[in-house]
């Protein structure tokens, strides 16, 4: 959440309203308080909830609007997501758009913003306050020049008391960066077992298990869409469908992208394109994230060391 403050001169000059709101990206609600005598103040009450505390924000009923927009220019984050239309061409999935982690990553309490990035280096913002933020992607060691990063998420995953950041990257490397808890960062992907070269959107955390250690899962669509990998000419319907007996498959060189659907409903056989597995890693007490193992066709029995399950 991110502070901001503001006096009410009234008869208390010394008295300050504090005001905690969400902030979807550039947008931030804006409440009104008017400066009532001392005794018309109903008293703050925070309610402990042991690692955090929260209290509830009265808002106002009214005609007015509950946000105000504030430029980029104001803001200090002049930060813009844009892929150009030759690398759309080349592949239609680097216009899926990118994603927004918010967290305190140097713990100052208040809340910076890390923004990713297709085709161009990601930023991490520093709030200093009075919604201003400062670029510290160098600093940070937060760029992320080479990847087309797709997601991000900052959560502690080493247990430490600070946000580390986990991006997601279409085509390249996934990756892990643990904080020194100054909002300085060290990337660890290799050591924690997250190199991948697939087409991951998204990933969320949460101990499975329950060993104390948080698990991973990440969302995988493709890197290239099919479309943008055969030509016109070679992906007809009749090309990649073929009837074998009284049913239809898929022909091998095409296995991998597309699956054949029966669909009585539409008196039809449709072919529609496969997405690639989504990935589940069970974290060890070394921190790494080994995939989790076991029978990939049926989504059942013991994880086993052997071959790694893919979630179809």
């Amino acid at each position: 959440m991110l502070r901001q403050s503001r006096d009410c001169a009234a008869e208390d000059e010394g008295r300050r309203v504090t005001m905690r709101v969400a902030v979807p990206l550039l947008l931030v609600v804006w409440m009104q308080y008017g400066c009532a005598p001392e005794s018309a103040t109903p008293p703050v009450v925070w309610r402990d909830e042991g690692s955090y505390r929260w209290r509830e924000l009265p808002v106002s009923r009214g005609d007015r609007a509950g946000f105000h927009e504030l430029s980029a220019e104001k803001l200090g984050i002049p930060f813009v997501d844009s892929v150009s239309e030759d690398s759309v061409l080349q592949n239609r999935n680097l216009a899926l758009g990118s994603g927004v982690a918010l967290g305190d990553v140097d713990g100052d309490g208040l809340v910076d913003i890390f923004l990713a990035k297709v085709g161009g280096p990601s930023a991490l913002y520093k709030n200093l306050g009075n919604w201003k933020f400062k670029d510290i992607s160098r600093e940070g060691g937060l760029e992320l020049k080479s990847r087309n990063t797709l997601g991000a998420t900052l959560v502690d995953i080493d247990g430490d008391g600070d946000l580390d950041l986990l991006v997601t990257s279409l085509g390249g490397s996934n990756g892990l960066f643990l904080n020194d808890g100054r909002g300085h960062f060290t990337e660890v992907t290799d050591a924690a077992g997250l190199a991948s070269h697939r087409g991951s959107t998204t990933a969320t955390l949460a101990d499975v298990d329950g060993d104390g250690d948080l698990d991973l899962y990440i969302a995988n669509y493709k890197a290239r869409d099919a479309l943008d990998i055969f030509p016109p000419q070679e992906r007809g319907f009749d090309q990649v469908v073929r009837k074998v007996g009284d049913h239809f498959e898929v022909a091998p060189r095409f296995r991998e992208h597309y699956r054949v659907q029966m669909r009585p409903d539409l008196g039809a056989v449709v072919r529609t394109q496969r997405a690639e597995p989504d990935w589940f890693y069970l974290a060890g007490n070394s921190r790494r994230f080994p995939l989790l193992r076991g029978n990939s066709s049926t989504r059942t029995g013991s994880p086993s060391p052997k071959s790694p399950i893919v979630l179809d």
